[in-house]
């Protein structure tokens, strides 16, 4: 039996928070979260992007690579929320009919 998709999205989160775990890092500190959408067609892109910028997102930059659109944003966050942020951004992106790719974050060891 598989998980379902948030299920699947917890487990690749716990495998991100191990390995910055055992790179040393300070999970406490806010971390800057960077996060990849991919969409259908440019005509979706705004509306999404608009839709991140009022949950506090910074847009780093979108690209129409001929398969469909790529939006790269981020934010400063705890990374105790991280499964409620991903399944967030993860219903988001379904409203859009396309789908969440992850995050990524640096190891802060201060």
């Amino acid at each position: 039996m598989y998980p379902d998709a948030k299920a699947y999205r917890t487990i690749l989160n716990r495998r991100v928070l191990e390995s910055l775990n055992a790179h040393g890092d300070n999970a406490v500190v806010p971390h800057k979260l960077d996060h990849r959408v991919y969409l259908m067609a440019e005509g979706q892109a705004r509306p999404f992007i608009d839709q991140i910028l009022t949950l506090g997102f910074q847009l780093e930059g979108h690209e129409d690579n001929g398969d469909g659109v790529t939006v790269d944003f981020f934010r400063t966050d705890l990374l105790q929320n991280i499964d409620e942020l991903t399944n967030e951004l993860e219903d988001l992106a379904e409203t859009f009919g396309r789908t969440y790719d992850g995050w990524g974050t640096e190891v802060i060891t201060a």
